[in-house]
């Protein structure tokens, strides 16, 4: 896994025909697993799929701005509510539950689109049954 240094890298990903971007902050312990997960995930994918590897990008809302400005005026009220989160800020009131946010975040982009989404990573790497899950979206999502 590599972190995005800047706004262009960001926006290249953002464009890119396969991405797989986390968001993360440091302070949630859930975030923290996660991102270890998916590095582990990543390196099992890549030795196991020579012709398709993968790259996990990492963003880190509550210290890139460009990040908490995209997240803001994405339209998206899931991740509009993850830059509250990752500010530590109260997260609006909706009748969907938003209690998930700040606890990593894992975005599939395809052709410039984000075409899913896991709030909560964490649940994709802590099973078997969540590896193999995440190994099915991969593949559906990005190569399919």
């Amino acid at each position: 896994m590599k972190t995005v240094e800047d706004a262009a890298e960001f926006g290249e990903l953002l464009t890119s025909e396969r991405a797989l971007i986390f968001i993360h902050v440091d302070w949630s312990a859930y975030s923290v697993r996660a991102r270890a997960g998916l590095a582990e995930w990543e390196s099992a994918w890549n030795q196991a799929e020579s012709g398709r590897q993968v790259s996990i990008s990492t963003v880190l809302p509550d210290q890139q701005d460009f990040v908490q400005e995209w997240l803001r005026k994405s339209g998206n009220s899931e991740l509009q509510c993850l830059e509250s989160a990752a500010l530590q800020q109260p997260v609006p009131s909706e009748p969907r539950d938003y209690g998930s946010t700040g606890s990593g975040t894992l975005l599939f982009i395809r052709s410039g689109q984000i075409v899913d989404m896991e709030l909560v990573a964490e649940r994709l790497i802590q099973t078997h049954e969540g590896r193999n899950e995440l190994d099915s979206r991969v593949q559906r999502v990005l190569w399919e």
